[in-house]
């Protein structure tokens, strides 16, 4: 796990595409998903927007797989492509740094097929007040379901070890400017 100082511009900028996702969402009549009941669509797409902004900066090779806002109603692709493999960016939210790392069953299972990897992050409070963010790495797509499921409010979430993900060095060989912007492991 690696753990990075956010700053105001990553917030200012995922917060800006939140801000547009939530617009597009609601002119299209899309619908978001379901959420953690004292999350709103707009901290869950800021949250997300963190993720991706972040990952970006730090990973320069990852290419976004569609833009940061999809101006239909059709958004399904992963959110990032890296050698012609997709992959898809959960961020939660962690308090403090928690033993498992919760994946939405429904949100996973209807995108797994885009995506050859998932890399796991939180950030450590509501996006508006976070400072922390957290990168606990990747696993394969393939291998999620094969972890227990557990019911965390209210929707069923494949429970995956904290220990189990891999370091995104082992993904990204070349050159990452993770190794160089201060981060803590």
């Amino acid at each position: 796990m690696k753990t990075f100082d956010l700053t105001e511009a990553v917030n200012f900028k995922a917060r800006a595409i939140a801000h547009e996702r939530n617009r597009v969402a609601r002119e299209l009549n899309r619908v978001e998903g379901k959420f953690h009941p004292e999350y709103t669509a707009m901290e869950i797409n800021w949250q997300g927007a963190i993720a991706e902004v972040l990952l970006a900066e730090l990973y320069p090779d990852l290419e976004l797989s569609q833009p940061y806002v999809v101006e239909s109603s059709n958004t399904r692709e992963s959110d990032f492509i890296y050698k012609e493999q997709g992959i898809e960016v959960k961020c939660n939210r962690f308090y403090r740094i928690y033993p498992r790392y919760f994946v939405n069953k429904e949100r996973f299972n209807k995108k797994r097929d885009l995506a050859s990897f998932l890399i796991a992050c939180a950030i450590n409070e509501e996006p508006l007040k976070a400072t922390k963010f957290y990168l606990f790495g990747y696993i394969q797509t393939s291998k999620i379901t094969e972890y227990p499921v557990e019911t965390r409010h209210s929707s069923p979430a494949y429970s995956i070890p904290i220990k189990d993900f891999q370091d995104l060095n082992g993904l990204f060989r070349s050159f990452s400017l993770a190794n160089y912007m201060g981060a803590s492991h």
